[in-house]
């Protein structure tokens, strides 16, 4: 879980389902959350989906960002306005869905929909009228 820093909320990637694998049912979300998991944690996962609080979105190919030891000056990826931010989900499948949540409006759209492009694109509107807050991917299928 994210240490309770501003910077903890803004950077960390965190993420709560409840799955209980003693009950009958949950197996498929058990197994989702375990091939997810292992999809972090071994370099699987082909794009990190990426919209801005004004909803402006795009998806990067992980393979464009260079690995950095501790200590790394970190790599741009989308010109923001000082009063702006990122959220951020990295993805493994064409096929899964993202969520972004704003005010007042809401929106659940296919990845394969969201344009890819390089680091400096500046991506393409996916939300009218709405402040994003969250982005979450929906694991489909």
């Amino acid at each position: 879980s994210s240490n309770e820093t501003y910077s903890g909320y803004k950077q960390n990637y965190e993420k709560i389902r409840l799955a209980k694998s003693w009950d009958q049912g949950f197996e498929k979300i058990v197994l989702e959350e375990e091939e997810e998991f292992d999809a972090l944690w071994t370099d699987k996962n082909e794009y990190v989906t990426i919209i801005t609080r004004e909803g402006k979105g795009k998806k990067v190919k992980l393979s464009s960002f260079a690995l950095q030891g501790r200590g790394g000056r970190g790599s741009s990826c989308m010109k923001l306005d000082s009063s702006d931010f990122i959220a951020a989900a990295a993805i493994s499948q064409n096929n899964d869905s993202a969520l972004i949540c704003g005010k007042p409006n809401s929106i659940c759209i296919p990845v394969e929909e969201i344009t890819e492009q390089s680091k400096l694109g500046s991506g393409n509107k996916l939300i009218e009228r709405s402040q994003v807050s969250t982005l979450a991917i929906i694991k489909v299928g």
